[in-house]
């Protein structure tokens, strides 16, 4: 017998089962009792010829699932269902032709890449900068019409990967902080094809994205050279570059992003921390049945995905979980210095450097939403945005059919209701006006809340950021830097700042200098 505890009680109809393997033979243990309570039990008569104490567990890569074959179901009392998992953007996970709720952890092998396909991936990646993201958008994108700030800038010569790379989407259970409620939540993993039984592991956080569909999870569900695979570049590009030289990558989803229910979770750190620590054990689990051990532990992170990064580097470390290194690319680790910095003094391009990002309003709108739902205050998003609630709310909860800019350019539609793309601009009044009383905001206090890398950290630290970065000034990246060394001496720590390099450029240079970073931490490991 197998019992099941859920954290709610559970109506079954039809005849669930949990697949498993009794001294390597397959079988079912099929529901018996339990529905209307918390606890279903599941049982099955011994395999013929197998004796009472032999071995049982979950099967290939200990996959922890409940099938739910024909019209079978799963739901709480007041009829709401239980999570399925997902797959595909959008779509039910099948396994031997029924549905599947999620126990424990699971592994959905995708693909394996070979090392030029790996390669034709950063070569795109290299392309599709050199022909759009540094050139003046209100001009032909020719190489003449470069940014003249930009025009400095070399991209790396990356090595080209050395293996083959096994791709696995992982489905787990995590608890929401603060909400005592659990959700199906998922990640990517990408697993070098080597002989070895230790490898070193790079857990690395996604960037901000504005849409549920590019989810890291999602990175290779899409047709190559789609729309969806487009946007999810910069993901498929850390894996081909790190996995290809033998990192083993693995990539958490944020609450509310690919097939997980809930809201996204956009600059929450707590609710990143505990997804991303779920996602690190999960795929640990997934190491394991595969016969291998993690050698080395790296965090690394770009953008937003940086100060993820950092956040979970603390956790790590709360835990008493050794890291060979932190590495992170244009991280505004001060989130509330970041944000008044675009409202209050942004950058307009008139010194010939770079302007503050076009987007830097939509910072505002999603965060504080998130903010919002995954904290005990309320009405933040109500309380910063005002007028313009029903815009921002949409655009989170990605509830519109269209987005249109305004013929004069200063602002959006969405279906029909206005919203500006200057932050300051959102702002109602009484805030916009004053900036002692945005500062005493719930919104910002939380922003300080959510911000990390003022606790001191023990490992390895590499910093990379672009002289030209528009989403983080330069006065911002130095901050956190100048924290640790003066109010803790932290010696092990590097700063460097990319000549003429904007945003996504600190990627690439991030992705240059990490690799030999890591390796001289592997080989004194080893000595």
């Amino acid at each position: 017998m197998v019992k099941v505890r859920f954290d709610r009680q559970t109506i079954v109809k039809g005849s669930p089962a949990i697949p498993i393997e009794i001294d390597g033979q397959s079988t079912l243990l099929s529901y018996r009792r339990g529905s209307g309570s918390k606890t279903l039990v599941f049982g099955s008569e011994l395999p013929e010829g197998i004796q009472r104490g032999a071995l049982i567990d979950f099967g290939d890569l200990g996959s922890e699932v409940i099938l739910l074959p024909g019209k079978s179901t799963l739901a709480d009392k007041g009829g709401n269902p239980i999570e399925l998992i997902g797959a595909d953007f959008k779509k039910n996970l099948i396994i031997n032709g029924s549905k599947a709720a999620l126990l424990g952890s699971h592994f959905e092998f995708l693909k394996t890449m070979s090392a030029s396909e790996l390669n034709a991936l950063m070569e795109q990646d290299r392309a599709y900068y050199d022909s759009g993201v540094k050139i003046n958008q209100q001009l032909p994108a020719t190489p003449d019409n470069i940014l003249p700030y930009l025009r400095d800038y070399q991209l790396p010569d990356y090595p080209k990967a050395t293996h083959s790379v096994d791709l696995y989407r992982i489905a787990y259970r995590s608890k929401i902080p603060g909400q005592e409620r659990f959700t199906t939540n998922y990640g990517l993993a990408a697993i070098p094809q080597t002989d070895a039984s230790s490898i070193p592991v790079i857990a690395m956080e996604h960037q901000t994205v504005f849409d549920r569909a590019s989810a890291a999870s999602q990175a290779f569900s899409y047709p190559e050279n789609s729309g969806e695979a487009m946007s999810l570049y910069s993901t498929r590009t850390k894996v081909a570059h790190y996995a290809g030289q033998g990192f083993a990558v693995i990539i958490g989803d944020q609450y509310g992003l690919g097939n997980n229910p809930e809201y996204y979770a956009y600059l929450a750190k707590k609710s990143n921390q505990q997804s991303s620590l779920d996602n690190y054990k999960s795929a640990s689990e997934l190491l394991s049945a595969l016969n291998k051990r993690i050698s080395n532990l790296y965090v690394a992170g770009w953008s937003i995905g940086g100060v993820t990064a950092v956040g979970l580097a603390e956790r790590l470390e709360q835990q008493g979980i050794e890291l060979s290194g932190v590495a992170i690319a244009g991280a505004p680790l001060d989130l509330a210095m970041n944000v008044n910095a675009g409202i209050w003094n942004p950058r307009n391009g008139s010194d010939g450097n770079t302007p503050e990002a076009p987007w830097i309003y939509n910072v505002l709108v999603q965060s504080a939403f998130s903010l919002d739902w995954y904290s005990d205050r309320g009405n933040i998003a109500e309380d910063i945005l005002g007028k313009y609630y029903e815009a921002g709310r949409k655009i989170y909860t990605s509830d519109y059919k269209s987005i249109l800019p305004t013929s004069d350019g200063s602002g959006v539609l969405v279906d029909g209701y206005f919203l500006p793309n200057i932050a300051k601009e959102i702002l109602p009044a009484r805030y916009s006006t004053n900036p002692k009383a945005f500062a005493e905001s719930d919104y910002v206090k939380l922003l300080n809340e959510s911000s990390v890398g003022k606790l001191p950290l023990s490992a390895d630290l590499l910093m990379v950021y672009g002289e030209q970065d528009e989403v983080v000034s330069n006065p911002v990246t130095q901050s956190l830097y100048n924290w640790q060394r003066i109010n803790y001496g932290k010696q092990n720590i590097e700063l460097i700042t990319a000549k003429a390099a904007n945003h996504r450029a600190a990627l690439f240079t991030l992705m240059d200098r990490s690799i030999p970073w890591f390796t001289a931490s592997i080989n004194h490991t080893a000595s």
